[in-house]
């Protein structure tokens, strides 16, 4: 998908040419800053996440496009560990994914969070 957000509840993310200002994974928070070409700030919150993994890291991050697919062979490897955790501690199966987010930048980097679901917040331009 090359323009707004799909499977994102809350705002709309215009993603082409939006900036990635940043990522922050908590304990149970993994969470994206965004900022679209026309300055408004967003967050992208990935509800009960169980991975993710990002490859290269530039200093400027330019959102080409973003996709969602529940078939991505990163929610499958995520799917699969989660299915061989021990049944012993706390209980996962409400973690396991039925979205991907994937976002390459025009410096072919790579995001892609796999999480039970995903809402976005605007804040106001500053």
């Amino acid at each position: 998908m090359h323009g707004l957000s799909n499977n994102i509840e809350g705002e709309h993310i215009l993603w082409p040419d939006s900036n990635l200002e940043g990522v922050q994974a908590e304990y149970e928070n993994f969470s994206i800053q965004i900022r679209e070409e026309t300055g408004a700030r967003k967050t992208v919150h990935c509800v009960g996440y169980i991975g993710f993994q990002m490859l290269g890291f530039w200093d400027e991050m330019i959102v080409e496009n973003s996709k969602s697919s529940a078939a991505h062979p990163f929610v499958i490897d995520c799917e699969q560990k989660v299915k061989s955790l021990p049944e012993t501690g706390a209980k996962v199966e409400c973690l396991v994914a039925t979205y991907s987010w994937k976002s390459p930048s025009i410096d072919s980097c790579r995001l892609w969070v796999c999480a039970h679901c995903f809402h976005c917040d605007c804040y106001p331009v500053r």
